[in-house]
């Protein structure tokens, strides 16, 4: 515990290593399980759990991008509140604290007038449809005449 302590007492993540073979590998197959444990939820999960994972979805990102700052958050919740408590209910504390602070705050942010550019979300709320190559765009007709355009 004392090799992530600095030395003011603060927590610091310098001394951890991620680039190690057995992580490498550790991430990889958390992918392939995450994706066939996320095909099975969209295939019998129901509606309103594929309404959440899709809300969660489309906040990860900005989420992603705040977690630095929610996790200095929850760890003055954990130093203050759970000091005595053990090691797995304070991890699981500091994760919950910050992935729901990450998650409200970047909800919060998305709504602002100029919070898609904060949070990065795209501002379109359906997937839009490429039009085939062989195929030209369709024209709106002119309100005069009723046509396309060189008809």
């Amino acid at each position: 515990m004392s090799e992530i302590r600095g030395a003011q007492g603060g927590i610091t993540f310098y001394s951890l290593s991620l680039l190690r073979s057995s992580m490498a590998l550790f991430l990889i197959s958390s992918i392939i399980v995450m994706y066939d444990a996320a095909c099975w939820i969209c295939k019998y999960g129901g509606e309103m759990l594929n309404k959440s994972l899709t809300s969660i979805g489309l906040y990860s990102y900005g989420a992603y991008l705040m977690h630095l700052l929610t996790l200095r958050l929850s760890y003055s919740v954990d130093e203050s509140l759970l000091l005595h408590a053990p090691p797995s209910v304070r991890i699981a504390a500091s994760w919950i604290i910050s992935a729901a602070a990450a998650y409200g705050a970047t909800y919060v942010l998305s709504k602002l007038p100029f919070g898609k550019w904060l949070v990065g979300l795209s501002g379109r709320k359906g997937r839009s449809q490429p039009h085939p190559p062989d195929m030209p765009r369709q024209l709106k007709p002119n309100a005069q005449t009723g046509q396309a355009p060189g008809v």
